[in-house]
Order: structure tokens, then sequence, then C-alpha cells
């Protein structure tokens, strides 16, 4: 193993202790640590060095393949909620999230914890998601009074469906390793050195972005059920209503499109008086 420059946020100063996301290189896997105390938060500085990390591994041709760890225990738990009563600041999450989906080298995602609302967004941006038994997975937003904002219903919508993606995003639901293997959130879950093992299968691990692959066939009753249900138990939070309506909407358009309409919908409910108050 070999150690790379870290990559920095801009404006940060230049100690590598101090960086919230560094690089290490195993032969031609490089390993992208996200190391930000207590739960890999996403602040603005682990967003900025996850997209430094992305960039800049993604121009070197001596590297094949990405894994992206949030080390022993963890992943990355959501939102650093500090940051939530604060205009929002770049690079935006979809940038991060953007930048790995395009990303012409694969890349894993290595769960050993929470991977939770933009965790999860990260992970499903990835090719390849492993967990170990400690792995939890969830669009959880709805519990603070908003959606996803970045990508995270369309693909999630494309991996499951439309009346299982309205129930976990509605419900805000959590996922242990084995009923998020089992819908296809992980692709594996591993025994043993999680780490070791996304390092070894990375190399062979083919692309497969989510944003390229269409919408499934539904059954309309299920979806409409699971609709009813939601709403059912939305008490009046307008983000229940607006998850239905972004991910029913993903049948008529595009990737492109359905992340807009999810942006839009994260944006105005980010400011509503529900959100701000839980």
């Amino acid at each position: 193993m070999t150690e790379q420059p870290p990559a920095a946020p801009r404006g940060a100063p230049p100690h590598a202790e101090s960086l919230p996301v560094t690089i290490t290189r195993h032969g031609a896997v490089a390993v992208v640590h996200i190391d930000h105390a207590p739960v890999n938060a996403l602040s603005r500085g682990v967003r900025q060095g996850l997209l430094d990390a992305v960039r800049g591994l993604e121009a070197d041709a001596s590297v094949s393949a990405l894994v992206l760890s949030g080390g022993p225990g963890r992943f990355i738990a959501g939102a650093d909620l500090k940051e939530m009563a604060l205009p929002p600041d770049e690079p935006f999450l979809p940038e991060v999230v953007g930048a790995i989906d395009a990303c012409t080298k694969p890349v894993v995602a290595a769960l050993d914890g929470a991977a939770l609302g933009g965790g999860c967004e990260i992970a499903l941006a990835c090719d390849l998601r492993i967990g170990s038994a400690k792995a939890l997975v969830g669009l959880t937003e709805t519990r603070l009074g908003i959606i996803p904002g970045a990508g995270g219903t369309q693909r999630l919508v494309r991996l499951v469906g439309v009346a299982q993606a309205i129930a976990l995003v509605c419900e805000g639901r959590v996922l242990k390793a084995g009923e998020a293997l089992a819908l296809g959130l992980l692709d594996a879950v591993v025994e043993g050195d999680l780490l070791a093992e996304a390092i070894a299968r990375a190399p062979s691990v083919a692309k497969r972005g989510l944003s390229e692959m269409p919408v499934p066939a539904g059954n309309p009753a299920a979806e409409e059920a699971a609709a009813a249900k939601a709403l059912k138990g939305a008490k009046g939070v307008p983000a229940i209503a607006e998850a239905i309506r972004v991910i029913t909407a993903s049948k008529d358009g595009d990737f492109a499109s359905g992340v807009a309409t999810e942006r839009a919908a994260f944006l105005s409910l980010r400011e509503s008086p529900e959100a701000k108050a839980l």
C-alpha cells in the first residue's frame, strides 16, 4: 500500500491529520477514506474532499478503480444537521453524487455502518455496494420534513420499483444488511475484512450506473396502495405527498428530468415550517 497526497478541501490548511477525506493506494485501486467524527456527516469539508478525490482519481491514468470507505463501523450517516439552518454552501451534494456517477472507473462503496440520507444517495451512485453485517441503509429525509435531494428517489425507484420506493422513502425506513441485500440496495454482505474484500473486488467490477437503468414496470394497484398508505400516515407533513409525486413522476420522464423535479421539491421543502421544526 502506498499513500497519495490527500484530497484537501479548497481553503483548508494542508495538514493531513485534519482532513476529513484522504486517499490511499493499493496497486491500481484507490481507497477514498472518509473520517469525520463521529458519524461521517456530510459537512462542507467532506463534500469538497469527496469531490476533489473523485475528480482527481478520474484523471489519474494509474488508477483503475475506486473504493469509498467510511472506516470501521461507519460509512456516511447523512447530512450535517448543523448546516441545515444555514444557507446551502457549495459544493452541493448533487455535484458530489454526479461526479461519482459520471466516473468512468468502477466505484465500490464499502458500508461498515450507516449509509443514511445523503450517505445512501452516495452509495446508490456507486457501481457496487457491499456491506458488513453492521451496514444500515436508508433514505431517511422525510423524518426531517424533506425528501432526498441528490437523485436518491430517482436511483432507488430504478432499483426497487415505484411501490417499494414510495414505502421506503415515505417511511424513512432504515434497512439492516440482510434486508438491504434482499431488496438489491446491497450487492453482497461480507464476513471478515470488508475493506480488503472491496479492494479485491474493485478491479473486476463493471460500470453499472442506476441512472442509466429504466424504471421497472410496476403494478398500478400496488403503487396506488403504497401511496394511499403513505398519505394516511403522513399527518399533514408535505414531504410525504411530494415524495410520492416525485417518485411516481419518474415513470414518465428521463433520469435528468426526474432529478430536476426532485431537487426543486427538496429546495422548497428545506425552507418549509415543517422542516425547520423537525
